[in-house]
């Protein structure tokens, strides 16, 4: 059946069958997924190399090798499906200032259309023009409310592109320390409508379409006075662990007092909590065995 461990009964058995379509049923890699699947998520394998009597550089590359196939095969016959995000605004940029528009390619502006705005006499029950009436300043009333809605929306996305400007520029998104209750006081509104102007909404700014809510960012303080975002904090994380040895990755604590050296002081379950919402491993996944 294909693709290759389509209908097993679990991840060990999907991935025998697929070594076995890859005849390698006595392999290094079958020993590893029939044996130490629990070792191999954990990436323990040292234990591997041992059990198996087998350096450790063979048990990587065998390990590599599993890693590479596929425990969900359904996945390569679904299609999938991919969002496109059309923008609620444009933005422009002039002399250093942002101005803000809503886009109506996407969102048409509501007209009221009344057939007998000129032919009123047309109309002779009362019921009627009473009816007309009322839908009429209904349809007013609902044009005015979607109206106030866009500014509001124009106002909200004005001040956070002002606002963010600089570090949009530099095209490293290094976002300033900003946050939902400083925008509200800035701009008057209570917290609970930024919330909303800022939420599934996304502004096309020169070729790129961000949202909104990615202008914002709590700020951690630093050693010696000043703020620095959370966002810029966790791209700094990111970048000590991508620039780090892979055979001897950084742990949390470590990252904690690379951040300490460059004024960010942070707490090594917050460093965790950084790395987990960037979707990075801990150290002991992360660690690879030299080759020889």
């Amino acid at each position: 059946m294909d693709p290759p461990g389509i209908g097993a009964r679990n991840t060990k058995e999907c991935l025998q069958l697929q070594l076995r379509r890859m005849n390698k049923e006595g392999s290094t890699e079958y020993a590893i997924v029939t044996d130490f699947i629990n070792e191999l998520a954990i990436n323990d394998i040292g234990k591997i190399a041992d059990a198996l009597n087998i350096k450790q550089e063979e048990a990587a590359k065998a390990a590599g090798a599993v890693k590479k196939l596929n425990p969900r095969p359904a996945s390569s016959i679904l299609a999938e499906k991919i969002e496109t995000v059309i923008p609620d605004l444009i933005a422009h940029v002039k002399s250093a200032k942002v101005t803000i528009g809503i886009n109506h390619s996407y969102l048409p502006e509501l007209t009221l259309y009344n057939p007998y705005k000129n032919e009123a006499d047309i109309i002779k029950e009362p019921e009627a023009r009473e009816f007309i009436k009322n839908n009429e300043q209904a349809a007013r009333h609902l044009i005015d409310n979607l109206k106030r809605r866009e500014d509001t929306v124009c106002k909200v996305a004005s001040y956070l592109l002002n606002f963010q400007l600089a570090s949009l520029k530099n095209k490293k998104h290094d976002i300033k320390s900003l946050a939902i209750n400083d925008v509200a006081k800035a701009l008057g509104f209570h917290p609970s409508t930024i919330s909303r102007s800022l939420a599934n909404k996304y502004v096309r700014i020169g070729d790129e379409v961000i949202a909104l809510s990615g202008l914002l960012s709590g700020g951690i303080a630093k050693e010696g006075g000043g703020i620095i975002s959370k966002t810029a904090v966790k791209k700094r994380l990111s970048e000590l662990i991508k620039n780090e040895r892979k055979e001897q990755p950084l742990n949390d604590d470590e990252i904690k007092e690379a951040l300490k050296k460059e004024g960010v002081l942070i707490k090594r379950r917050t460093v965790a909590k950084y790395r987990t919402a960037l979707r990075i491993l801990p150290k002991h996944l992360r660690k690879k065995v030299r080759s020889v």
